[in-house]
């Protein structure tokens, strides 16, 4: 007998199921959609088979299109990307990872390309501003005169600058007119040593401040006030008579500065210091007959002056020629 029969023969051992699964991701890290992720992170991700196994030299991971190499670990049915990038993210940056695998089938099964999302951070802005001083001079120092002094300046932020702000040691404070370029006005200064310091702030906070020292010398004002001056003694009164051939005058004198000498003259001759300032005395100033207008002036450091005087009228009394002359009748004045 002939027997015709036609027989199939498949591979693989009797029974085992044929490998048509594609690898597959799982453990995505970070997770797809997650926010507030950290600059730095790291990228991990498994690629799975459940067949005949992954074919490692397939794998292709790409991070915003641009193709990384991770470290791979595992093996055939579960390999571990991680990816760790060279430099950190960007604040709010929005990074898209794409796995794409097939597995060691023949012919291979070809995994989908693969992609997820994640969000960075929004990162806080820990950078100080700056800020510097340049008028009147960008020096630690500075010497005037004057009761008020104007600063000018600039001030500089990698976010923005949102005030500039000022404070004097010896008291007062205030905000500048503008940021990036800024002027404080007629700042009020005490005398000696005023420590100024100039400080600005950006929207988070963060402050940088510049200092100067404003050594303030009040200046010497020229002293155009005269000094006063009176004569109390014997009078006060403009005119004074007297009998005697001397007179002694004593008086007062004051100043805002101080008085620095009082001295006398006389109309009829004479003149001298007193002896005193504030309260002075002149002593035994000779007479002449009739008027002597005696004029006393007080002086002040400056050379202010101011006078006083009184017109003493000396009469001379009845017989005091005849202490001098001798008697005046007789012999040798016919006629008396």
């Amino acid at each position: 007998y002939d027997i015709n029969m036609d027989v199939e023969i498949q591979d693989g051992a009797p029974g085992e199921a044929e490998d048509n699964q594609s690898p597959f991701t799982s453990g995505h890290n970070p997770a797809a959609n997650a926010t507030n992720i950290a600059d730095n992170t790291n990228i991990i991700v498994h690629v799975q088979d459940s067949g005949d196994g992954v074919d490692q030299s397939s794998i292709v991971m790409t991070v915003d299109g641009e193709a990384v190499n991770p470290t791979i670990s595992g093996n055939q049915s579960d390999y571990t990307l991680t990816y760790d990038p060279p430099a950190n993210f960007l604040p709010q940056q929005v990074v898209t990872v794409t796995v794409e695998a097939q597995d060691i089938h023949d012919p291979p099964n070809i995994m989908a390309p693969t992609s997820w999302s994640f969000t960075i951070a929004e990162q806080p802005d820990e950078i100080d501003p700056t800020v510097a001083i340049t008028g009147p001079t960008s020096e630690e120092t500075y010497s005037t005169e004057q009761g008020s002094i104007t600063l000018t300046g600039t001030a500089s932020d990698n976010v923005g600058v949102t005030s500039v702000s000022w404070t004097n040691s010896r008291g007062g404070s205030g905000t500048a007119s503008g940021t990036t370029n800024w002027t404080i006005n007629n700042i009020a200064l005490s005398e000696d040593e005023n420590v100024i310091t100039v400080a600005a702030e950006d929207g988070s906070g963060n402050t940088q401040s510049d200092s100067i020292m404003i050594s303030y010398t009040v200046a010497e004002q020229p002293d155009e006030i005269d000094p006063t001056v009176a004569i109390t003694g014997p009078t006060s009164e403009e005119t004074y008579s007297t009998e005697q051939g001397s007179i002694t005058l004593t008086g007062t004198a004051s100043d805002n500065v101080g008085v620095t000498s009082v001295s006398w003259t006389n109309s009829r001759g004479g003149s001298g210091t007193a002896s005193g300032t504030t309260n002075w005395t002149i002593n035994n100033i000779a007479l002449s007959e009739d008027e002597n207008v005696i004029t006393v002036a007080a002086e002040d450091g400056s050379g202010n002056t101011q006078s006083d005087t009184v017109m003493v009228s000396y009469t001379v009394p009845a017989g005091t020629y005849t202490s001098i002359f001798g008697d005046t009748s007789g012999s040798d004045y016919p006629g008396t």
